[in-house]
C-alpha cells in the first residue's frame, strides 16, 4: 500500500527487506544482541518517520470517547485431571516427538496443534476426533481408556454427558457454566460466546439446552438472509434471548451485537486481528451498558503460547506507529519455538506472567501462600458490603476498595491492550474488578489479567426512570401562582402532573431533562435513605442520588414532566 501511494519511497522489495524488514525482525528476537536491538530501534524509527508523513491511522481508541467503559479480562484456567492426562499422553507420544525432531509436513504439525487446542476446550472434542479418525489423532490412539465410563453408553461409545457432569471435565467450560448461571440469576445482561470451532459451539448449545437458556447461533452454515434476523432478535430488548453463539470465522466482522454487554473468547486464534474483531462485536455504537470481554486461556498449555504470539504480532504492528511495547517474543517460529509449543507447564499460575519477570508482583510472590489468600479475602469482604447495596459492576474504585488492592492488582495508567505488564495482575479472582466473575471463578482460575478502558459516558443499567415520591408531611403539592402559595393536596391519590407557573405563563408539555435544566422556583432534594423528596421554592435543582441509584452522565431520553407519575 505504501508503494502504491508513493512509488519508490521505500525502494524496491529487495532493498526494503534488506534495509528495514530483516534488521527490525532480527532485533526483536529473544537472543538478539545489543547491537541488533539498537539497529532495530533505529530502522523502525526511520521507517515510521517516512510513512507517517502520508499515513493517517485511526483505531478503535476513538470509540472510548463515545462508548461506555470496557473491562478486558484474560482468564487463565487450569486443566482438569482428565485433560492433564490426555495432554501429557499426547505430547510424549512417539508421533509428536518425531514431529519435533524431524521436519515433517506443515499440515501434519498443524493437525497436532489443532488437536491440542481442541483438548484445551473440552475432552469431548478429542473423543469425537478419535472416533472419526480425523488427521491429528495419531497421538491419541489409546486414549479412550482415560475417559470416565459413565460419560458413554453402549458398544458404540455414544456420548451421554453423565447427566450434565460433562461440564466439569473441562476447566474453561466449568468456569463458563458458573458465569452463565450467575448472569442469568443476578443480572439482565446478555452474553456472546465466541469460538473458532463449531464443535465447541455444539457444546455451548448443549449446555444451554440442558439449563434452559434461550440462545441463538450463527456459524458458517447460517444463510445470509437469516443472519441479520438473528442479530435483530438478539438486540431486541423485548425478547428473552440470553446467549448468542458465534463462530469467529463466520461472524467475527460486521455484526453489531449491542444487545449483549458481555463476550467470551473461548479459544485464541493465531491471528490477533480475528480475536480483536470478534471481541468488538458488543462494544459498538449504541451500547448502553458497561462491557466485559473475557479471554479464556488454559494455564501452561499451547493456548498461552498462542496468545504470546498474538502479543508479538501486535507489537510488530506498532513498530510503524512508534508505539512499541516491551515484547521479547520473535516473529519467526523457530524449531525451539516449535518444541516449546508442545510443552506443558502444569504447576504455574500463568506462563505468560512468569515470562514477564513482573517487578510489581515480585514482592507478592515472596509472601506466604496463606497470607496472600487472607489478604485477598479481606479485600473482597471490604467490597461486599457496597456491592450488596448498589450496582457497582464490581469496579473497586466505585466500591471504595481501591486502597485495599495491592499495587500489582491495579493497572498502570491506561495501557494498550498488548501491554500486559501494565495491566492489573490478580493471583486470586477476589480482586478482579468484576463482581459476577468473582462469584463464578472457582478453583479452576489460576491467574487473571485485567484492563479497564474508561468511557466518557456512564452507561445506564436500566432505561426505566425511577419513581420519585414527592411528599411534605402527609399531603403536599405545588399550586401554580406567582407567589407559590402552598396548599395541601394528595399527589399519590389524585396522581396529577406536576405544574408550575412562571410569570403568569403556563408551562406547556416540555421535554426538558430534570438533570440538565433547572426547574424555575423549585428545589428538589432527595433523601438517600427513603427516596422521598421535599419540594422547596428555589431557583435551581439539586438532586442527591440515593444509595443504589447512580445518576447517568449522559442526557436521558426526553420525557414530559406533565405525564410523569409521582407516587
Amino acid at each position: 500500500m505504501v508503494n502504491f501511494t508513493n512509488p519508490g519511497i521505500l525502494g524496491d522489495v529487495m532493498h526494503f527487506r534488506r534495509y528495514y524488514e530483516a534488521p527490525i525482525i532480527c532485533g526483536r528476537e529473544p537472543n538478539a544482541s545489543e547491537e541488533e536491538r539498537r539497529l532495530s530501534v533505529e530502522r523502525s524509527g526511520e521507517l515510521s518517520a517516512k510513512v507517517n508523513q502520508f499515513i493517517l491511522r485511526r483505531t478503535n481508541v476513538l470509540l472510548s470517547n463515545h462508548l461506555p467503559p470496557k473491562i478486558i479480562e484474560v482468564v487463565c484456567c487450569k486443566l482438569t485431571p482428565l485433560q492433564s492426562e490426555l495432554y501429557n499422553h499426547f505430547i510424549h507420544s512417539k508421533n509428536v516427538k518425531r514431529a519435533i525432531s524431524e521436519e515433517l509436513k506443515q499440515s501434519k504439525i498443524l493437525a497436532y496443534i489443532t488437536a491440542l487446542k481442541k483438548l484445551c476446550n473440552h475432552p469431548k472434542l478429542i473423543y469425537d476426533t478419535v472416533r472419526s479418525g480425523s488427521p491429528g489423532t495419531s497421538g491419541f490412539e489409546d486414549c479412550i481408556r482415560f475417559f470416565p465410563p459413565e460419560m458413554f453408553s453402549g458398544r458404540s461409545g455414544s456420548w451421554t454427558g453423565g447427566d450434565g457432569a460433562w461440564v466439569e471435565l473441562s476447566g474453561k467450560m466449568h468456569v463458563l457454566a458458573r458465569l452463565l448461571a450467575h448472569l442469568r440469576q443476578k443480572t439482565d445482561d446478555r452474553i456472546v460466546l465466541v469460538s473458532n470451532y463449531t464443535q465447541t459451539l455444539d457444546l455451548f448449545a448443549q449446555l444451554c439446552r440442558e439449563r434452559r437458556y434461550p440462545y441463538l447461533r450463527l456459524d458458517g452454515t447460517t444463510s445470509i438472509s437469516k443472519r441479520q434476523k438473528l442479530v435483530n432478535r438478539f438486540n431486541d430488548p423485548s425478547k428473552d434471548e440470553f446467549v448468542f453463539l458465534l463462530s469467529s470465522k463466520a461472524g467475527g466482522c460486521g455484526l453489531n451485537l449491542i444487545g449483549g454487554n458481555r463476550l467470551v473468547l473461548f479459544d485464541p486464534d493465531w491471528n490477533p486481528a480475528n480475536d480483536k474483531q470478534a471481541a468488538a462485536r458488543v462494544w459498538r455504537d449504541g451500547q448502553k451498558k458497561r462491557v466485559y470481554i473475557y479471554r479464556f486461556l488454559t494455564t501452561g498449555t499451547i493456548e498461552e503460547k498462542v496468545y504470546q504470539r498474538q502479543m508479538s504480532k501486535e507489537g510488530l504492528q506498532k513498530v510503524i506507529q512508534q508505539e512499541q511495547t516491551d515484547t521479547t517474543q520473535g516473529n519467526l517460529l523457530s524449531m525451539e519455538d516449535l518444541r516449546d509449543l508442545f510443552s506443558f507447564r502444569e504447576n504455574v499460575r500463568s506462563e505468560i506472567h512468569e515470562k514477564m519477570n513482573c517487578i510489581r508482583c515480585q514482592s507478592d510472590d515472596d509472601r506466604p501462600e496463606i497470607e496472600k489468600r487472607d489478604t485477598n479475602q479481606s479485600t473482597i469482604k471490604g467490597c461486599e458490603s457496597d456491592q450488596d447495596t448498589s450496582d457497582i459492576g464490581g469496579f473497586a474504585e466505585i466500591a471504595g476498595c481501591s486502597d485495599k488492592l495491592k499495587s500489582s492488582e491495579k493497572q498502570v495508567g491506561t495501557p494498550l491492550e498488548e501491554d500486559l505488564g501494565s495491566w492489573g495482575h490478580h493471583f486470586f479472582p477476589t480482586s478482579v474488578p468484576d463482581a459476577i466473575f468473582q462469584a463464578s471463578a472457582g478453583d479452576e482460575v489460576s491467574f487473571v489479567f485485567s484492563n479497564q478502558v474508561d468511557g466518557k459516558l456512564v452507561p445506564i443499567d436500566s432505561m426505566a426512570r425511577p419513581k420519585i415520591q414527592l411528599a411534605e408531611g402527609n399531603e403536599n403539592h405545588l399550586k401554580s401562582n406567582r407567589n407559590l402559595n402552598k396548599k395541601t393536596m394528595s399527589l399519590s391519590q389524585r396522581r396529577k402532573p406536576l405544574e408550575s407557573v412562571v410569570s403568569n405563563q403556563v408551562l406547556k408539555r416540555s421535554t426538558i431533562s430534570a438533570f440538565y435544566k433547572p426547574l424555575p422556583r423549585a428545589n428538589v432534594e432527595c433523601e438517600a435513605s427513603s427516596l422521598s423528596c421535599s419540594v422547596q421554592p428555589q431557583n435551581s435543582v439539586k438532586i442527591k442520588p440515593s444509595i443504589g441509584y447512580q445518576l447517568p452522565q449522559k442526557r436521558l431520553s426526553p420525557y414530559t414532566l406533565e405525564h410523569d407519575d409521582f407516587e
